[in-house]
């Protein structure tokens, strides 16, 4: 009788925006929590390492909401806080140098740090157009694979949501029993 061995899951670290771990880091003093992220990480599927390339720069939270304007930041209120971003994506690659096995990063969709594919249009009109986020330009020039936040709520072609349904992604971290809501990796 051959018995199999069954070895734990590798220690595989990936960076995430904080904001998509509960953790209050967006402009407005919330979160963007993932549970579909979450459920992954308690799977043991990785370790997040969790970053935030605006309070890295030295921006507090709360904060004014920036968009993206051709080659600047600017605030709602119209202050340009370019610098700000591009001291975080700076210091967001630093941490990711540390980790040399770490070539993947998990970022927040639409942020001016952290937009992989589309950003907001600098109008503060909630349109969007292509674009990476600061932090995001950094990172890809610099070799790395950054992934869209939204992939893990859209539907597979099995029906299946990759990760939680996407009526449970907006849910505050608080609000949200992750074991209870029928995530497709938890069960």
């Amino acid at each position: 009788m051959k018995i199999k061995v069954i070895s734990p899951l590798p220690q595989v670290y990936l960076p995430v925006s904080a904001c998509l771990l509960g953790i209050n880091t967006k402009y407005s003093g919330s979160n963007n929590f993932s549970a579909s992220l979450f459920c992954l990480i308690e799977k043991g599927y990785f370790i997040p390492i969790p970053f935030c390339p605006e309070q890295l720069g030295g921006l507090c939270t709360p904060r004014e909401k920036s968009e993206i304007s051709g080659n600047q930041v600017i605030s709602q209120s119209g202050k340009n806080v370019t610098f700000q971003f591009n001291r975080g994506a700076e210091e967001s690659l630093k941490i990711l140098h540390l980790y040399t096995d770490v070539k993947s990063i998990v970022l927040k969709d639409g942020s001016p740090s952290c937009g992989v594919g589309t950003i907001y249009d600098g109008s503060f009109s909630n349109q969007r157009v292509p674009g990476n986020g600061i932090t995001t330009q950094l990172l890809i020039d610099n070799g790395y694979h950054c992934i869209n936040s939204d992939i893990f709520s859209r539907p597979l072609k099995s029906g299946y949501y990759l990760g939680m349904a996407e009526e449970y992604s907006t849910e505050p971290f608080d609000s949200v029993d992750v074991k209870n809501k029928g995530c497709f990796y938890c069960g």
